[in-house]
């Protein structure tokens, strides 16, 4: 069985890691609203 809470904050590192690449890229922060919360 998955851990649900482990694997949903896995996932949100990983948004954090994409929005903060993908602000240094852009200049902008917040590009993502996160739907899973």
């Amino acid at each position: 069985m998955i851990d649900e809470k482990k694997c949903l904050k896995n996932l949100l590192e990983d948004m954090d890691d994409i929005e903060e690449k993908l602000s240094k890229w852009t200049g902008k922060t917040n590009i993502f609203q996160n739907p899973w919360c």
